[in-house]
């Protein structure tokens, strides 16, 4: 916590002047912030928030001043130095609302908080100092799984494909995957001998790699169009864009990619 090399949202109160010399190297003396704590499964999850660097004459002054920060966070009753016993309820712990429910979904909820709605649905109702924590230990892990795909299974396939004169070279995406990771999907850009850029689907599933036809290959004209076509198509299917942390639609994997006919895939064709 102590640490200061990664805050956020830092305020800086000076007398200083930002054309005066030394500004961005002439801190103020006081380095002061809040910790939020929160103990969720036997576990404390914490936070550190309202960082701030003020000047003061000496240390008690300095305490005094960053003290007075609890008025603006609800910690006294109105007009009284009295404990506000709705403090724990206030924005400073917060849970992550259903937005769904939330008054305004119909004006902002197929844009502005789709995604956000999305990547936190699975923690509705949780503490926002808890809810941030596991989203980012999800997020740490999925990074580990999709470098694991990409690295071991899809561009050892694809650069195969440029060495058997298959390709020309290929451009790959982000690996799509739902939060149990226990198969990955990946757009790739292939272009061929004659030039031509076309988007294509592999999935890894179970140890083996095929590719997904449900979406047929399609002709691009340059790689700029690579990345809104995929979320285009997608979106036709489930709703996912690059900025959602796990494609968890059930109804997406079991349909259109894992559907089975008689034992066999019917949108994956087994390529090793």
């Amino acid at each position: 916590m102590t640490k200061n090399n990664n805050d956020k949202n830092v305020k800086i109160f000076t007398d200083k002047k930002i054309t005066d010399k030394n500004y961005l190297n002439d801190k103020p003396s006081n380095y002061a912030y809040i910790v939020e704590g929160v103990k969720y499964n036997d576990k404390w999850f914490y936070r550190k928030s309202n960082v701030t660097y003020f000047n003061s004459k000496d240390l008690k002054d300095g305490q005094l001043s960053y003290f007075n920060n609890l008025q603006g966070l609800n910690f006294f009753k109105d007009n009284s130095t009295d404990f506000n016993s709705d403090f724990w309820e206030t924005q400073l712990f917060a849970k992550v609302e259903d937005l769904t429910k939330n008054k305004d979904w119909k004006k902002y909820g197929e844009g502005m908080w789709e995604t956000e709605e999305i990547n936190n649905r699975d923690y509705i109702g949780f503490y926002e100092i808890v809810a941030d924590r596991l989203r980012g230990e999800n997020n740490i892990e999925n990074e580990k799984f999709e470098n694991e795909k990409t690295d071991d299974v899809f561009k050892p396939y694809y650069e195969n494909l440029i060495k058997d004169k298959v390709i020309t070279k290929f451009s790959n995406h982000s690996v799509i995957l739902p939060k149990t990771r226990n198969i990955a999907l990946n757009p790739v850009l292939f272009t061929n001998k004659k030039g031509e850029k076309i988007i294509h689907y592999f999935v890894d599933y179970e140890g083996g790699l095929y590719e997904w036809n449900y979406l047929s290959p399609k002709t691009i004209k340059n790689d700029l169009e690579f990345g809104l076509n995929v979320v285009d198509d997608l979106g036709k299917l489930t709703k996912w864009n690059f900025s959602v942390d796990n494609l968890n639609d059930e109804n997406f994997w079991n349909n259109y990619v894992l559907k089975k006919s008689e034992e066999h895939f019917i949108y994956l064709k087994k390529v090793r």
